[in-house]
């Protein structure tokens, strides 16, 4: 049995599936925040203290000789000096496909705003600014099959990432697994000289970090030298990147920035306080690596100062470029400025 379909009806039919979509897409969003807020929190909290919680708590208990069994080899397994070579990559994890639904909540996306790069040449990729958490670097370490090696094919790369953060369990792994390892002279001269890959580094590191300011365009590489040192040592090319969105995540405390920049200096850790939309969780703003054409640079095995200086001048003046190029298209107004502390 049939009947015809009204206008009115009709109309009816259109409301209710406008409403289920509607609704489909309030789950779909608040799936994707929760998300993010296991990302934050799960990782950067959760996780590291159960790791460690756990174990001392278990000694208490009649099953301390598991723990007893277990930790050392955790410990033997997991603090292996992998971090001071070429890491511990984990295809699985960084391909995952959760990882691009979660990162769609921003969303995290990469651009080449440049020809397609050599793979025969090694690069540096220097970004900035670096934020409260370096969200820009999802987009070089997850999923590359759908972003990196779409627009950079042939290039493996490894990410220089803070000392201190390989001492932490949990940390630790999740950062060997999405191709991070130690940012030393010595970890940056054996990947450029004697393995195949290239790298990434925030040459503003700890100090760009603690100077995040929401709604500020800002850098701290005026006196950043050490990674134009590298590049001339091994001729290896330098790609500015910005990553345009990474201030926009949190909103930082900026107070006591003296005793901040002393304990960075000191411990070489970046005491930062954020907060977002709710616990932690970031605000849904894109976040966009945009590369640069690269800066050719011809090897130097012993760099003067003077060399050091024009390659570093002539960075900045290409990630300003870049910037300016690139600002209005990603949402920011053209009188937008950067400021290079």
């Amino acid at each position: 049995e049939s009947y015809p379909i009204t206008p009115s009806h009709s109309r009816n039919v259109k409301r209710r599936r406008v409403g289920v979509k509607g609704e489909l897409s309030k789950m779909v969003s608040l799936l994707r925040t929760l998300g993010i807020a296991f990302v934050v929190h799960g990782i950067y909290l959760i996780y590291p203290l159960i790791l460690i919680v756990l174990p001392i708590y278990s000694l208490t208990t009649a099953y301390w000789w598991v723990t007893c069994l277990v930790v050392p080899a955790y410990l033997y397994w997991t603090f292996d000096g992998s971090e001071y070579r070429e890491g511990r990559s984990w295809k699985a994890f960084t391909e995952f496909p959760v990882w691009t639904w979660i990162f769609d909540y921003f969303p995290v996306t990469l651009e080449r705003a440049s020809k397609p790069l050599d793979p025969k040449h090694k690069y540096i990729f220097a970004l900035g600014p670096h934020g409260t958490l370096a969200w820009g670097r999802l987009a070089f370490a997850f999923k590359r099959s759908q972003m990196w090696d779409k627009l950079f094919p042939g290039i493996e790369t490894r990410d220089l990432a803070a000392g201190v953060m390989f001492k932490l369990p949990g940390i630790r792994e999740i950062w060997l697994w999405t191709k991070c390892v130690d940012a030393s002279r010595a970890t940056a001269d054996h990947l450029l000289a004697d393995s195949p890959y290239s790298v990434l580094v925030y040459p503003g590191g700890e100090y760009e970090q603690i100077e995040t300011c929401k709604g500020k365009q800002q850098l701290v590489m005026s006196h950043s030298k050490g990674f134009c040192r590298l590049a001339l040592r091994h001729g290896a090319h330098l790609v500015p990147c910005y990553v345009f969105g990474e201030t926009e995540i949190f909103r930082c405390w900026t107070g006591a920035m003296s005793l901040r920049r002393w304990i960075v200096k000191t411990f070489r850790i970046a005491p930062i306080v954020f907060w977002g939309r709710f616990f932690g969780v970031p605000f849904q703003v894109p976040v966009t690596s945009v590369t640069g054409p690269p800066i050719p640079v011809k090897k130097v095995e012993n760099p003067t100062p003077e060399q050091v200086d024009l390659l570093h001048a002539r960075f900045l003046e290409a990630i300003r470029e870049l910037y300016e190029k690139e600002k209005t298209k990603h949402g920011l107004a053209a009188d937008e400025p950067l400021t290079i502390l």
